[in-house]
């Protein structure tokens, strides 16, 4: 049972936190080519593959809260949580084609457990993505989706990576 608890606990949290979400126009626009080439020319910094045509970000901030309570469980129990998280991040990404997902967190030394102890969270360096499409910090991180044709769909306090469960329909609707 107690190998089950962090899992278990993973669960909940994701079923009953507050879900991301969007507000008003503003969290939909359209990238110039330029901007494009950038982001792509950046990503490409911490890519070992090609850039596909959708790329999902997520950006976590330095002194964030977010999961600060966790903190305080055991290094194995924050251990399990990051591995949970991580195998849900890889199934997600399976079940879409053309799809690129980067995990950034900008430069900090504040950064609860969940995010310092996960080697998978880049670190925007020379916080190029920050200073272009993360500026404006909310609780638990945010997130974009970037589609093929240039629309950026912003969403603010991402904690639990909701741009990656977004489908077609949904982005549909959003975009109309």
């Amino acid at each position: 049972m107690s190998k089950l608890l962090p899992i278990l606990f993973f669960c909940l949290v994701f079923i009953h936190c507050n879900s991301s979400g969007i507000s008003g126009q503003d969290q939909v626009r359209q990238l110039s080519s330029s901007e494009i080439d950038l982001l792509k020319n950046e990503l490409k910094k911490y890519s070992f593959g090609q850039i596909q045509d959708t790329i999902i970000i997520k950006y976590d901030y330095d002194r964030e809260s977010c999961w600060n309570n966790l903190d305080q469980q055991t290094d194995e129990y924050i251990k399990m949580v990051i591995s949970e998280r991580q195998n849900f991040i890889l199934e997600e990404i399976s079940k879409r084609k053309n799809l690129s997902f980067f995990h950034f967190k900008e430069p900090g030394n504040n950064f609860n457990k969940i995010i310092s102890w996960d080697e998978r969270v880049l670190t925007d360096t020379a916080g190029v993505l920050k200073n272009l499409y993360f500026h404006k910090s909310n609780f638990c991180g945010n997130s974009a989706i970037i589609l093929p044709d240039g629309k950026m769909i912003f969403i603010k306090s991402d904690a639990h990576f909701d741009a990656l469960k977004w489908n077609q329909e949904k982005i549909r609707k959003v975009l109309n």
